[in-house]
């Protein structure tokens, strides 16, 4: 008997499973015809309406946008790489990280694209993710995305290699990088020698962000700090009252 009872329950369960897997096959088999036929949906104009929204900055309507998509088509490099921006964009970063990795595995990521992914994560602090990019995929290697991961090597400590990739963002040329990542690479590479006890190269290059964008964020605190380490304290002065330090 109670063999039997436990049987009955196993039966029940699977039941219960197969209900629910088959009734969201079924649910996603009638959603497809439905804006497929009646609808008429096509990929072409919803992609490029959730371009639009993208454009936007209206994530969370994009969000709704491409679930309703994913109803109706199967998913390709072009869907994973909008929705992984997207998802970054609502704060869910490592799934959108990971599509939007997915779709550059598929060759699927233009450099305006890969630009904007590293500039995200180099917002939202996401540094390890950031240098994951260039390690594991052939990440091109102009002015901006070496900024990017120099950028990262700093936040994360490692200030030699920092050091290393944006004196080669340095050399890339004003066209490939804009003024304020141009003030970056000068500003991190400063801050990575002071950190390297280099203060005179130090010196040097945030001298030289300053010349290119002279109020680039921290920039005169970090300026004051190197010329009091280096005993230049007239100079230091000088600038606090300046700038109200």
């Amino acid at each position: 008997m109670k063999l039997k009872g436990l049987t009955i329950i196993l039966l029940i369960s699977v039941s219960i499973t197969l209900s629910f897997f088959f009734s969201r096959e079924i649910y996603t088999f009638y959603n497809r015809i439905y804006y497929k036929i009646v609808v008429k949906a096509d990929y072409r104009e919803m992609l490029n309406r959730a371009k639009d929204l993208y454009k936007k900055r209206r994530y969370k309507d994009l969000d709704e946008h491409l679930r309703v998509m994913a109803l109706i088509f199967d998913e390709d490099p072009e869907f994973n790489r909008l929705k992984g921006l997207n998802l970054i964009r609502l704060g869910r970063d490592r799934e959108g990280v990971q599509l939007v990795l997915s779709a550059l595995k598929n060759g699927k990521v233009g450099n305006d694209t890969l630009n904007e992914v590293l500039e995200i994560l180099a917002e939202d602090g996401l540094y390890n993710d950031l240098i994951k990019i260039f390690e594991e995929n052939n990440v091109d290697k102009n002015g901006t995305n070496l900024f990017y991961y120099g950028l990262a090597l700093f936040k994360t400590g490692r200030y030699k290699g920092s050091i290393n990739v944006l004196q080669k963002a340095a050399k890339s040329g004003a066209m490939t990088v804009s003024q304020f990542n141009r003030a970056g690479i000068y500003y991190y590479m400063g801050l990575a020698l002071e950190a390297e006890g280099n203060l005179t190269e130090s010196l040097k290059n945030l001298r030289r962000a300053k010349e290119i964008d002279g109020k680039y964020k921290n920039l005169d605190k970090s300026l004051v700090r190197v010329y009091a380490k280096l005993g230049r304290y007239s100079e230091a002065e000088k600038l606090i009252r300046r700038k109200k330090i």
